[in-house]
């Protein structure tokens, strides 16, 4: 469950943060670590609040690898997510790009 909220994350932040890189590939990644998520959560319902239980831990990892994966530095993430858990989950979310100059 972890990695899998690693990946979806990593690759929310690569949509907004890298600008004009997003590709087709990305988008199938967000789906299908969604759809894998939803399938975990449907196989053991106990883990409901799991996943918001470890947003942030897992937030971080994805910064990281964020970082790793397009060159930019780990610092221009932001330190909290700018999605929500429900944003992260859900299947028709994309986030728009304003790329790293827009801040505000």
């Amino acid at each position: 469950m972890e990695r899998r909220l690693d990946i979806l994350l990593a690759h929310l932040l690569k949509w907004k943060f890298h600008p004009g890189v997003t590709t087709s590939n990305w988008q199938a990644t967000l789906r299908e670590q969604r759809i894998r998520i939803e399938r975990i959560l449907k196989s053991s319902p106990s883990l409901k609040h799991y996943p918001a239980e470890v947003f942030s831990e897992c937030y971080l990892s994805a910064r990281l690898e964020a970082a790793r994966e397009t060159g930019i530095d780990f610092t221009l993430f932001p330190e909290e997510s700018p999605f929500t858990i429900e944003q992260t989950l859900d299947q028709t979310y994309f986030p728009k790009e304003p790329g790293l100059l827009d801040q505000s």
